[in-house]
Parts: C-alpha cells; sequence; structure tokens
C-alpha cells in the first residue's frame, strides 16, 4: 500500500508545475457509491506497476501503435486484461463462416511473425472484409499492423482476437515500426506465403 501512495505523492508533486504527463499501466473502473469525488462515474486506480513520467513533447498521437513482441503475448497463460497492438501479417487462413444467434459471421485466421516467435489472431465479422478491402489497394499487403487487439486463451492455446467496435486495422502504416517490420520481413521471409494463403 506505501508504494502505491507514493505514486500519488509522485504524482502531486509533478503536476502543478508541468502541462503534460503520461501515465502508464492504471485500470479505469466503474465507480459507484454516495461520496463521488467527481461527477463522472469513472475512477482510475494505481497499481504497483503504474509508472508516471513528465511529457517534454505534450502533443498527444493519434491513437499511435505501440507494439507488443509475440513471445510476450504467447506467454500468457488466461485472457489478459489490456488491449495490445501486433504487427507483420505473414499468413492468412481460407474465409470461413459459422452461425451465431441466427446470424452468418465471417472470420479468418491471421498469422503474425516478428522476431520473437508466431502468433495467430482470428478476426470476425466485418474486420474480415475491411482487411481484404484494404489488402486489396497494397501491391505489397505488409506489413498489417492490428492495434487494440485482446489476448484469449482458446483451446489451451493463447490467440488474439478483435475487440467489436475498438480494434483498428492498418495496411502498410506510416510508422516507423512497419519500416522496420517490411526491413525484417524481406531480410528473413518469403512473401509468397501471405500471398498464396490468401487467394
Amino acid at each position: 500500500m506505501g508504494k502505491v501512495c507514493k505514486k500519488f505523492d509522485d504524482l502531486a508533486d509533478i503536476l502543478p508545475n508541468k502541462e503534460a504527463i503520461r501515465i502508464k499501466v492504471v485500470c479505469f473502473v466503474y465507480g459507484s457509491g454516495y461520496y463521488r469525488t467527481t461527477l463522472h462515474p469513472y475512477k482510475l486506480i494505481f497499481q504497483l506497476k503504474t509508472k508516471i513520467q513528465v511529457v517534454i513533447n505534450s502533443a498527444i498521437s493519434n491513437y499511435g501503435p505501440s507494439l507488443t513482441n509475440l513471445a510476450e503475448v504467447c506467454a500468457h497463460q488466461h485472457d489478459y486484461e489490456y488491449l495490445v497492438d501486433v504487427g507483420l501479417l505473414t499468413g492468412i487462413s481460407v474465409e470461413r463462416e459459422y452461425i451465431r444467434e441466427g446470424k452468418i459471421i465471417k472470420m479468418i485466421i491471421i498469422e503474425f511473425t516478428d522476431a520473437s516467435g508466431k502468433c495467430e489472431c482470428a478476426l470476425f465479422g466485418h474486420y474480415v472484409d475491411e482487411l481484404n478491402k484494404k489488402m486489396g489497394k497494397e501491391n505489397e499487403g505488409l506489413p498489417v499492423v492490428i492495434q487494440f487487439a485482446k489476448v484469449k486463451i482458446f483451446r489451451d492455446k493463447t490467440l488474439i482476437q478483435n475487440v467489436i467496435n475498438t480494434t483498428r486495422i492498418f495496411v502498410n502504416p506510416d510508422i516507423p515500426e512497419a519500416e522496420a517490420l517490411k526491413k525484417g520481413f524481406v531480410a528473413d521471409s518469403d512473401f509468397s506465403k501471405c500471398t498464396e494463403s490468401s487467394k
């Protein structure tokens, strides 16, 4: 408890004099009860892992991806509470359909690879159409970055899955990580796997 209180002390020390701070690893929860300190129904919970940093440049990027290495993703043995960003598509399954609650739902499995390993990602519903449309506009089709995906355990296997109305798909995004992924892919892989499996 003392360590968490120390974080509040740190925050109080830097807030009055700084324009912006960055807070990492916090929880947003629904705050109930009669004695709330704000009019909105949410509260922020600091944890032992919470980090507070002064931000020199106060410009906020527009949901810029922060790629997680796949070994870290696959190390989870339970559903993970935080959304992750991953990148470098190296394979696509055949599109499938299944019926859920009387509706036909599209699904594809895509494979991501990075220097640390591989992981599968399941895309459902309109995300299947979105990926196909975006990849159809690109000559190379790589890299693909999936942002705000959840880590799930399915049949004792760790995989990534889209979150309805949250997950974002980028094909060849204009970010430094994408260029690095392209260079690594060209050096280490054969693009034919991706193009053949998507036919």
